[in-house]
This record gives C-alpha cells, sequence and structure tokens, in this order.
C-alpha cells in the first residue's frame, strides 16, 4: 500500500506479558431501573441472582482485598474510588470498590496505596488476582488489565506484569497476572487498567490478592544407609540386618542482567533501550516529532505536545481535533540513533474497538534516502489488523496478521542481510527476503489517525513500555 506522507524532506516517513483464562461469575448485576443512591450513579446495580463467592488465597498480600473496610488502603489514578455495599452480589464480602473515571486521556486505574512487597527476593514468583466487572452502561466492552508492577528504590518502574486484557461486562470476570523472577530488592504493588475510557465510564473491582514469595528451581538429594546385625541363640542363630538413607536437596532460581529478545534466539548484545521511566522525553535519543514540530505523517499532523512521558511509559495521543503525537531517533532531525541491521523490538499498548486496531498506529524503522534507503514496518495498524511490510525501491511486500492485538503486545523485527523476520509476542508471524536494504534506518514510533487505519478512534492514547534494539555483529 502508498504511505500518506507530507513534508519538504526526501525522507518520508523486559516486561513478560502473562496472559491467563477469563472466568465469569454468574453474578445477579444488569442494568439500573431505579434511583437508589447507592448505585444510581453508576447505572448497573446488582440484580436478584447472588454471586457465587470465592475465597481470598491463603497467604494474600493485599491488605483489605474486599474493600470491607472501605478503599484507604487504595488509590485512584484519573478516577474517584469509593466502597459500594452489594451484598450477596459482591464476589467476596459484601462490598466492592467502585472506580469512576474523571481524568483525561482514557485510562484510569485503581491500585494499591503502598507496596504489596517492600523487599522482593530473587527468583520469586507472584500471582495476582482480581474480579472486575462493568459499573456504568459506557463501560461495558472496554478493555481492562490486572498488572503487577516491580518499582526500584528511586520508585521508577522496572517491569510490568500484565493480565490479558478483557472486555468489561455486567458480570464480574477474573483476571490473573503472574510476576516471575523479579530484580532482588526492588519492590511490588498491583493496580487494575481501563483503558479507551470516556466520560461515565465506571467499573466495579472486587477481591485483589497476591500471592506468592515462592522460589522455583532444582534441587538434587542422596543418601546411603548400611546396617548389620548379630544374634546368638541356643541351637539357632539369626541376624538381620536394616538401612536407611535420606537425602535433601534445595534450589533456587534467580532472572536479572541484560533484557533478552522476545523471540529469536541466539547471542545477542543489547545496544539501545529506553524503558521510558523518567517524567520527560530522552531527547538524547529521541525528538518529539519527524522533522519539524507540525510536520505530517500518514495524514495526521503530529504535534509535539501530544507526546508525553509518565508512570514507566511512552504516551502518544491522537487527540479529539485529529493532531496525533509521533517520536523519532533520526540524527538528522533531532534524534540520535540509527542502525544497520540486528532486532528492534518493542511493547506497545494499541487502542481498540470490538478486537480491532483503532486508528493508525505504527512502529517502524526509516532510511534517510526513501525509499532507496528502505523502510522497515514492524507493526502497524491497517484496517484494524496488526500488519508488517518493507518498503524500498523493489516494492513493499508485507502481510496483516490474524489475531487481536488490541491492548498490550510485543513487536520485533529482525533485520539481516537479505531478509527481515518478524515476531509478535515472541511468536515468528513472517518473513521478507526481496528488496532487503543494508543503510542504516532509525526508530519511530506514531499514533495517527490516517484513512488506511481501523475503526476511529479519538481521543486515545497508544502506550510504549519500551523500545530496545540487539545486535550481534
Amino acid at each position: 500500500m502508498t504511505r500518506l506522507r507530507f513534508h519538504a524532506f526526501s525522507s518520508p516517513k523486559y516486561l513478560p506479558l502473562v496472559g491467563c483464562g477469563i472466568v465469569l461469575l454468574a453474578c445477579g448485576t444488569g442494568a439500573a431501573t431505579g434511583s437508589s443512591t447507592d448505585s444510581a450513579e453508576q447505572g448497573i446495580v446488582p440484580g436478584s441472582s447472588p454471586c457465587e463467592q470465592v475465597a481470598i488465597p491463603i497467604g494474600n498480600l493485599v491488605p483489605d482485598p474486599s474493600f470491607e473496610s472501605g478503599v484507604a488502603a487504595w488509590y485512584g489514578w484519573q478516577a474517584s474510588a469509593s466502597a459500594l455495599y452489594l451484598g450477596s452480589s459482591s464476589p467476596n464480602g459484601s462490598y466492592v470498590a467502585t472506580i469512576a473515571y474523571g481524568g483525561s486521556g482514557g485510562e484510569y486505574s485503581i491500585g494499591t496505596a503502598s507496596a504489596v512487597v517492600r523487599t522482593l527476593g530473587a527468583g520469586q514468583k507472584y500471582v495476582g488476582t482480581a474480579y472486575v466487572q462493568a459499573a456504568s452502561p459506557s463501560a461495558v466492552g472496554k478493555p481492562v488489565t490486572l498488572i503487577l508492577r516491580e518499582r526500584n528504590a528511586s520508585g521508577a518502574t522496572e517491569k510490568l506484569w500484565s493480565s490479558a486484557t478483557v472486555s468489561l461486562t455486567a458480570s464480574f470476570q477474573e483476571l490473573t497476572s503472574v510476576a516471575s523472577a523479579p530484580t532482588e530488592g526492588n519492590a511490588l504493588d498491583a493496580y487494575i487498567l481501563q483503558t479507551g475510557a470516556t466520560s461515565g465510564d465506571a467499573f466495579f473491582a472486587d477481591a485483589v490478592a497476591v500471592i506468592g514469595g515462592s522460589s522455583s528451581g532444582t534441587g538434587d538429594g542422596s543418601g546411603t544407609g548400611t546396617g548389620t546385625g548379630t544374634g546368638r541363640g541356643t541351637g539357632t542363630g539369626t541376624g538381620t540386618g536394616t538401612g536407611t538413607g535420606t537425602g535433601t536437596g534445595t534450589g533456587t532460581g534467580s532472572g536479572g542482567g541484560s533484557p533478552v529478545p522476545d523471540g529469536p534466539t541466539g547471542s545477542w548484545t543489547l545496544v539501545f533501550d529506553d524503558e521510558f521511566d523518567g517524567s520527560a522525553l530522552d531527547t538524547s535519543k529521541w525528538a518529539p516529532y519527524w522533522f519539524s514540530n507540525g510536520a505530517s505523517s500518514n495524514g495526521t499532523t503530529m504535534e509535539s505536545s501530544n507526546v508525553t512521558v509518565s508512570g514507566g511509559y511512552l504516551n502518544l495521543e491522537l487527540t479529539s481535533s485529529g493532531t496525533g503525537g509521533l517520536v523519532s531517533t533520526n540524527p538528522n532531525a533531532g534524534g540520535g540513533y540509527q542502525f544497520t541491521y540486528g532486532y528492534a523490538e518493542a511493547r506497545i499498548y494499541l487502542p481498540g474497538s470490538g478486537g480491532e486496531i483503532a486508528n493508525w498506529p505504527a512502529w517502524w524503522t526509516d532510511g534517510q534516502d526513501w525509499p532507496a534507503d528502505g523502510e522497515m514496518d514492524i507493526m502497524e495498524g491497517l484496517g484494524g489488523t496488526a500488519a508488517y511490510h518493507f518498503h524500498s525501491n523493489a516494492g513493499g511486500p508485507g502481510a496483516s496478521v490474524s489475531g487481536d492485538y488490541t491492548g498490550w503486545h510485543t513487536f520485533g523485527g529482525d533485520w539481516e542481510p537479505g531478509s527481515v523476520t518478524y515476531y509478535y509476542d515472541g511468536r515468528n508471524v513472517g518473513s521478507i527476503t526481496s528488496g532487503i536494504t543494508s543503510a542504516p534506518m532509525y526508530l519511530l514510533l506514531e499514533n495517527s489517525g490516517g484513512s488506511y487505519g481501523g475503526p476511529s478512534l479519538k481521543p486515545s492514547t497508544m502506550q510504549v513500555d519500551y523500545v530496545r534494539v540487539w545486535t550481534t555483529h
């Protein structure tokens, strides 16, 4: 396909994701029909059927996991939080938390006010669970996820472990996230995030628990035993012998060191890494525009004001007025990085609607002289699906990849002499072996709203957890 690019230059354009099963509880909730002061604001209220109660796991580390004492142990981000009495319609106990959207940017959350684990041990594993349900009609169908977050001593995010993203319904659903092998000495907290939010959205949360602290590993044990016996008696003699042996073994596992690619195997050296842990874009690496503020990409005016860094993420906003956000490492236009051959990977949150990628987001690399120097589209949302391509003077071969790639996913491209292999969530989804160029390329990420994209969702925010590049050369 032809990309739409408008400017006055020759060139156009470590964190594991753990998905688990979804459990629906047969709780009696439905659309509100009355004006109860407890629930009229939310629009969805308890019905006549009780919820099948769930037990808080033994060893839970979360204080007041079912909000029976209110929400003092919790905080709402871009949201108000309060405890609501649901009686037998609550998954655990009689209360749930009601989280109502009150911010901007289409996202809001409820999280633990303090770390559930203040000092993590090496090689440990933690499992988080939570139950969620839409609390307003407008929230039905909106994506929500449970996230376990590892923070270092300065409070910066180091790793995130997310549950599978589910769509809110009028029944409680279970979310499960698994954090494995965190860094020793860091802290762990938990939060539930809804995205694609609009005014009036709200959701219920209950039975939020984190258990763990166990280590994994292997151990060997061996034991030997010997026994002898003698006996004497008149006329007869007997002897018996017994032997016993015991052995114990212990093992530990640990994780750490330099991040490794989510997909290709082999020996890799990390040569570029941005985890977006600061409070502003690292301008030694990125420019918050392409060639200048207000330049266009894919039919969308890109404004630097739509580029922010917060909470461990790069945020690229597509506003209600239609302006987008873009970052570039082009050394010739304010950035600071380009490379020749290697594996480029990013973990990205893609807004969506009904399982289709919204708008026209893209994660790609580009050379200085387009198309002669090449363009590697690692992921772009075309017509609601995730697609990859490689553009050069020889053409632009590529393919769309089936599946729902809304929410959090990793996307990578292994650029080698004569070939590019693409990996989505660590899975090889295809290769291109024709027209592969060899000139250096720089990195770009953008959230645009051009005509080749999927469902229009404005405003919406594309988030990036990290961008990394490895090389074997």
